[in-house]
This record gives C-alpha cells, structure tokens and sequence, in this order.
C-alpha cells in the first residue's frame, strides 16, 4: 500500500491533497495519514501548502481543493 501511495504522487502533475490519494485507493484519510508521513520521513515524499494547488492549471478540473490545507508532491532532488 505504501507503494500505492508513492505511485500516486509520483504520476501526478500537481500536489495532490490527502483526499485525493484516500479517494483513488478507496481508503479513509486516517488510514493514509501514516503512509504519507511514513514517505516524508524517508525523504521521498514533501508536504506542501495547498496555496500551491490554487495556482495550479489544472485547478478548474481538480477534485475540491476548498478547505485543503496540506498537499503532497514528490521532493526535489
């Protein structure tokens, strides 16, 4: 599952939002909670604010991002 997650960030063109990652694998927030904190530990994975969904192209046609604070995206480097 923890690939799973990871995969998702990875295709994504954009931050993607803990909503979206739960949504896609049929799983409740709290169960993906950890795995995202598991890939930011290990450095794979960064947490950044949703500001940066809101300024993104694909906004029009991306799941709600109102009331998101956090998304994620693969770290740089």
């Amino acid at each position: 599952m923890l690939g799973e997650v990871l995969r998702l960030v990875e295709v994504s063109r954009r931050p993607v939002s803990l909503e979206e990652i739960a949504a896609a694998l049929g799983r409740p927030p709290s169960a993906i909670e950890g795995m995202l904190e598991t890939l930011m530990r290990l450095g794979r994975i960064e947490q950044v604010q949703a500001n940066l969904c809101q300024r993104c192209p694909a906004k029009q046609v991306c799941a709600e991002t109102d009331g998101i604070s956090q998304c994620y995206q693969l770290k740089a480097g």
